[in-house]
């Protein structure tokens, strides 16, 4: 009987203590404001990466961030079928981020990749219709991840 109880009283001594582990909250405010976005490379991919980041921008904050953004999209044939038509294409982006962090002047940068694949309709407007829906969702992913990192970055300070 003491021995269970010890055990209970140990057990929830270590369940309700604490480790020091700080779990990210990625749904707090900002604590940097995206000053300017300088995007090279493919058009549609920068519009809408340039339209999410600016969104997810906080404007009463100290930090400011100067972004550049070079996009490179890569597009591969993934299968063929027996008569050698090609029925799935894959879609690799890749994001080079360049920042630079104003009242603090720290500048580094990082690279994101992401990608994904579409098949191919008969119809060649759906084709088109699938790849475009394709590099949105890549872009969603691509602009959350860049935020991902830029809150982390903005954390160290």
């Amino acid at each position: 009987m003491i021995k269970k109880s010890a055990l209970i009283l140990i057990i929830i001594t270590f369940v309700c203590t604490a480790c020091g582990f700080k779990v990210v909250n990625k749904n707090y405010p900002l604590k940097f404001d995206i000053v300017n976005i300088e995007t090279s490379g493919e058009n549609r991919i920068n519009f809408l990466l340039r339209n999410k980041l600016i969104n997810n921008s906080n404007n009463n904050n100290n930090n400011q961030i100067d972004l550049k953004i070079e996009t490179l999209k890569e597009k591969q044939i993934k299968e063929k079928n027996i008569k050698n038509e090609i029925t799935k294409y894959k879609i690799k982006i890749i994001a080079n981020v360049t920042y630079q962090i104003t009242p603090m002047q720290k500048k580094g940068n990082f690279s994101i990749s992401n990608s994904g694949s579409y098949d191919v309709n008969i119809k060649y407007s759906q084709t088109i219709k699938n790849e475009k829906n394709l590099i949105n969702s890549l872009t969603e992913n691509l602009a959350s991840e860049i935020k991902n990192n830029l809150i982390n970055i903005a954390d160290d300070f």
